[in-house]
């Protein structure tokens, strides 16, 4: 999810880019990363070469300060020359490249990016939610045809049951939702995966 109105004034009275143009831009883990690390920094600026040491040693996996110049190149080459231009034309990040310093702009500290990203063992909330409907349908009908543990219990205790189930997994989503799936939060960017 990602909330930016559509060619509405900010609050300073700069014109934020449309939601298509923030997508646009956010396509790319290099730029998802960049802003992850910005949003994180409380002053929400960093220089070219701590941006592009962090992004490297995600993309690696590895910690910042065992990556070797090599490994650094590519992530601070792509990201002064293709990256940082495009997140400055969409009017997310203030890049000097004279001076080697990159700001997240007003729009850019209000762009609140949601990935929901998943390991191969893991099931995505679309589908936990889906399966789970789907199952508390198929108790509800079978209730209703007469099965015989289903069809004792008394519907209250069954509805109840169902309800338990959503609001425990609702909760489960909204903390993943804000802690581990929200760019800006935490040390490591949601689509890294958990560490």
């Amino acid at each position: 999810m990602v909330a930016v109105s559509r060619g509405r004034p900010g609050r300073s009275g700069e014109r934020r880019p449309p939601a298509t143009d923030v997508f646009d831009v956010l396509s790319n883990r290099r730029r998802q990363y960049a802003l992850h690390h910005l949003k994180r920094r409380a002053d929400h600026r960093a220089s070219l070469a701590e941006l592009s040491r962090w992004v490297a040693a995600w993309e690696q996996g590895a910690d910042p300060e065992e990556l070797t110049y090599e490994d650094r190149k590519s992530a601070h080459t792509s990201l002064s020359q293709f990256h940082l231009p495009k997140m400055r034309d969409a009017g997310i990040v203030e890049f000097d490249p004279e001076a080697g310093v990159v700001r997240l702009t007003e729009t850019g500290a209000e762009v609140e990016v949601y990935l929901e990203t998943v390991r191969g063992d893991e099931l995505p909330w679309h589908r936990y939610f889906l399966l789970l409907s789907v199952l508390a349908l198929g108790v509800v009908a079978a209730a209703a045809v007469g099965v015989p543990l289903l069809a004792a219990a008394p519907g209250l205790a069954l509805a109840g049951l169902i309800a338990v189930a959503f609001l425990c997994s609702s909760l489960a989503f909204l903390y993943d939702s804000r802690y581990r799936m929200r760019v800006g939060n935490g040390g490591h960017p949601p689509n890294r995966g958990r560490d």
